[in-house]
C-alpha cells in the first residue's frame, strides 16, 4: 500500500522539550491566527531594479496548487522588474529535476528558484550552477525559512512549519472541546511535511483528553487514488472515535471529500478536517459550504512569489537577505472572505505589490 501508519514512521518524530498541555493556550493561538493580514510589518528596503535579468523557476510539480500559485506571483513580480522568466515543470519526477538542473547549469541564468523540492537532494548540480554565478533561492526547498546551510541556497521562503502545525492543531482541539480523536495525514518524502505532522502529533499527545489515533503517510500526488480506501479503513477501524483529521496539505481533503460525502456513517459537521498548509480554492469552497473541511492554514503564495523576486534582486546587488517570514493565518468560515478570500485564496490586503514595486524604483 502507498501509505504507512504511525507505528512505521514513529521513528521519524523528533524530540522537543516537554510542555504541559495547560501551558498551551489554544484559544489565544486561534484568535491571533484569525486576525486580518492587513497590517504586516514587512521591512521593505529600496534596491533599484537591475535590468534584463533572466530567472528560471524549476517547479517540482505544477499540478500542486501551491507551487503553481508561487509561480504566478513570481511572474507578476518579474514583469515589474522587466526580467525574463522561464518556468520548468518536473511533473513530480526526480529524474526530470536532475535533467533540468543539468540544462540550467549550461544556461547559467542570473537567478534560479527551486519550487517545492529539497535542495539537499540535489547538492551536486546546485553547486555547479552556483559556481557559474547563478543566485539560488528556494520556496519550500527545506523545512525552515532562511539560508539552507551546506547548500548554495541563500534563502528559503516558507512559513514556519511548527507555527503552522500549532495553529491547525489548536483549532482542532478547540473545535472539539479538547476531545480530539485525531488522524494525521503526511507525506514522508518531504522534510517540511514531516516537521508539520510530527509537531501536530506532539501537540495532540500533550492534550490529556485528546487521542492520537494514527499518522497516515500518503503521497500528495496519489491522494485522489488512495484516499477513498484510506477513509473506508479509518472509518472501519475507529468509527466515531475519529472526529479530527489534520493534513499537511489540502489535497488530502480533495481526495477524502467524495468518500466522506457518500458515507452513511459520516454526517456533515461531525468530522473536523483541518489543513496545515496550502489554502487551495477547493479548500476555501469546502470551508465556506461546511463540506468536510473546517479550516486551512494557508500560505500567502502570491506574496511569496514577489518575495522571491525581491530577495533575488537584492542578492544580485550584494545586499543583505531580509529573511522575512509571513505570519501564520487561519481561515475558517468566519473569515474566509477576508484577505483575498473572495477569490478563494489567501492574498494579503496589505499593499505588498505596491511596496515591492516602489522599492525597485531608482531613488
Amino acid at each position: 500500500m502507498p501509505f504507512r501508519t504511525l507505528s512505521s514512521i514513529a521513528a521519524c518524530f523528533f524530540a522537543l522539550p516537554s510542555l504541559a498541555s495547560e501551558a498551551i493556550n489554544h484559544e489565544a493561538i486561534v484568535a491571533e491566527a484569525l486576525r486580518p493580514a492587513s497590517s504586516w510589518n514587512f521591512p521593505v528596503e529600496d534596491a533599484a531594479a537591475l535590468s534584463k535579468k533572466h530567472v528560471v523557476y524549476l517547479a517540482a510539480n505544477l499540478q500542486n496548487s501551491g507551487i503553481l500559485s508561487v509561480a504566478e506571483g513570481l511572474k507578476e513580480a518579474v514583469s515589474k522588474l522587466d526580467w525574463s522568466l522561464e518556468i520548468i515543470d518536473a511533473r513530480g519526477d526526480q529524474s526530470k529535476i536532475e535533467e533540468a538542473l543539468d540544462r540550467i547549469a549550461r544556461l547559467a541564468p542570473d537567478g534560479l528558484v527551486l519550487g517545492g523540492f529539497n535542495a539537499i537532494d540535489h547538492l551536486g548540480p546546485l553547486n555547479v550552477i552556483s559556481g557559474e554565478g547563478t543566485k539560488i533561492i528556494g520556496w519550500h526547498a527545506s523545512a525552515y525559512p532562511g539560508q539552507i546551510h551546506g547548500t548554495p541556497v541563500f534563502n528559503n521562503i516558507t512559513t514556519n512549519p511548527l507555527q503552522v502545525a500549532q495553529v491547525a492543531t489548536s483549532y482542532a482541539i478547540v473545535a472539539t472541546n479538547r476531545r480530539a480523536g485525531a488522524v494525521i495525514f503526511t507525506d514522508s518524502r518531504f522534510e517540511i511535511a514531516l516537521e508539520k505532522s510530527n509537531e501536530m502529533a506532539r501537540i495532540i499527545d500533550l492534550c490529556a483528553t485528546c487521542q492520537l489515533l494514527e499518522v497516515v503517510d500518503v503521497r500528495l500526488d496519489q491522494t485522489s487514488e488512495v484516499m477513498p480506501d484510506v477513509v473506508s479503513r479509518l472509518q472501519d477501524t475507529y468509527g466515531d472515535l475519529w472526529n479530527v483529521s489534520l493534513g499537511i496539505n489540502d489535497l488530502y481533503f480533495d481526495g477524502a471529500f467524495l468518500p466522506l460525502s457518500l458515507s452513511e456513517d459520516r454526517a456533515i459537521g461531525d468530522l473536523v478536517n483541518v489543513s496545515a498548509g496550502d489554502g487551495s480554492a477547493s479548500a476555501y469552497q469546502r470551508i465556506e459550504s461546511d463540506l468536510f473541511q473546517s479550516a486551512t492554514v494557508p500560505e500567502p503564495l502570491n506574496f511569496q512569489g514577489w518575495q522571491l523576486a525581491y530577495e533575488l534582486n537584492r542578492k544580485m546587488q550584494g545586499l543583505k537577505t531580509q529573511l522575512f517570514v509571513a505570519p501564520t493565518k487561519l481561515v475558517t468560515k468566519v473569515n474566509s472572505k477576508e484577505d483575498g478570500g473572495v477569490d478563494w485564496r489567501f492574498d494579503p490586503s496589505n499593499g505588498y505589490r505596491a511596496l515591492f514595486s516602489d522599492s525597485w524604483v531608482a531613488k
